[in-house]
């Protein structure tokens, strides 16, 4: 009976002493994390605070985290760290912090995650383990992109889109979206310029279409759009904006119309006209080689510049027995870019043919008179009428000096004939 008591007692203490031995006498706190909330996709930093609850200070401590879903680590940083001494009832302001920056899974949905984070002394033989929480949300971005359009011409009405993409972790909402060129050379055609987006889902884009006009009278080049995103940000409440800008060129290539004007002794000539918005550089106008037609001169012939709206005439000697021909005309654009035209004429109607089929009519033989500079103008009506008003003042002048003169030839007479009754 006494051996029975005896080892009871035994097992008593030998309890005691492990549970001495194990208790929890430190305090594992989570005292603050940045950002907070943890945002998904981005590193977010923890600080630990370490109490000791005992009287006995104690020594080779070490505190580590164990990262599971969805956090993971950081290159570079460690996990296990040394705590270092701490002190009896070294507490509070006292208290020993530890710092440690974890990764968070980009696609962690908004809510609060546990981490288990471990305190042990492998010389003592004890530990004290805890799980905190961590709190995660979503990440609001947006980005805009212009991908539409890059060119428009002077004067002409053009289609441009935009495309926005919620390249976040959460939904965007109330978004905001428009667009503004500070020159005032680009603007919206029957329409303002803001556009308002309801919602847009994570990985989602929206595009939003425009109808412009560049003025007309604009000089070629570059001008700046500035884009503006506003939407509400669920992790704040707050109004986020986000502010971009895109390039629109202005300018570019233009057209040309080519009509027959006349034949004389093998000699063909046609009328070249800038049809376009923008002005053609260093133009060449080179009749192809086509099988109908032979040369005795030269194919081609070289321009110079022309304006929009201006025209001149080219003239080769060929030969041929076919009602049309293919012309070639060369120039620079406003971007400085070479490019070329090809069009078919039809030497019966006076109309040039381009190769999509479009075709216009251009003024005929009779109506063009070459200037210095070898532009041509349609001035045959004009100078009929100035003839023709020259013509009547010349004879109406004519008419009232003859009246004067026989006025004055018929006054002379009537006074010889008065004095010559007088003698009588």
């Amino acid at each position: 009976m006494k051996k029975t008591y005896f080892l009871g007692i035994i097992c008593l203490i030998i309890i005691a002493l492990s549970i001495s031995v194990n208790a929890t006498k430190f305090d594992l706190e989570l005292v603050n994390q940045d950002p907070d909330p943890a945002t998904a996709g981005e590193i977010v930093e923890l600080r630990f605070s370490i109490d000791n609850l005992d009287t006995e200070y104690a020594n080779d401590l070490k505190l580590e985290i164990k990262l599971s879903y969805p956090f993971s680590s950081v290159f570079g940083e460690e996990y296990v760290k040394d705590v270092g001494t701490l002190l009896g009832y070294q507490t509070g302001i006292e208290s020993k912090i530890l710092k440690y920056k974890v990764k968070v899974d980009e696609d962690a949905i908004a809510d609060s995650y546990p981490l288990r984070i471990i305190l042990y002394s492998e010389e003592l033989d004890q530990y004290t383990e805890k799980e905190v929480l961590v709190d995660i949300d979503n990440k609001n971005n947006a980005e805009i992109i212009y991908i539409d359009t890059i060119e428009i011409q002077p004067g002409n009405t053009t289609s441009i889109e935009f495309t926005i993409n919620n390249v976040g972790s959460s939904p965007l909402r109330n978004m905001i979206f428009s667009w503004e060129n500070k020159d005032e050379v680009i603007l919206p055609v029957g329409t303002s310029n803001q556009r308002f987006i309801k919602y847009l889902d994570v990985g989602e884009e929206y595009k939003i279409k425009y109808k412009v006009i560049a003025d007309s009278s604009a000089d070629p080049g570059l001008y700046k759009l500035d884009l503006t995103l506003e939407y509400d940000n669920t992790l704040t409440g707050e109004t986020e904006q986000i502010i971009t800008n895109a390039g629109l060129y202005v300018g570019g290539g233009t057209d040309f119309d080519v009509a027959f004007s006349e034949v004389e002794s093998g000699e063909y000539s046609f009328t070249i006209a800038n049809i376009g918005s923008n002005s053609a550089n260093s133009v060449s106008v080179k009749v192809l080689e086509q099988q109908g037609w032979s040369f005795s001169g030269s194919n081609e012939d070289i321009i110079g510049n022309l304006n929009k709206g201006d025209y001149t005439i080219v003239t080769f000697e060929m030969s041929g027995a076919k009602s049309e021909v293919k012309l070639e005309i060369k120039y620079t654009d406003t971007k400085g870019e070479r490019k070329k035209v090809e069009k078919t004429v039809n030497l019966n109607s006076g109309t040039s043919v381009s190769l999509n089929g479009s075709s216009n009519q251009i003024p005929q033989n009779g109506e063009f008179q070459r200037s210095k500079n070898g532009a041509m103008g349609s001035m045959g009506n004009g100078v009929s009428k100035l003839i023709t008003w020259a013509k009547w003042f010349v004879i109406a002048v004519i008419i009232v000096i003859v009246g004067i003169v026989s006025y004055k030839i018929y006054k002379k007479k009537k006074m010889k004939n008065k004095d010559k009754n007088n003698k009588n």
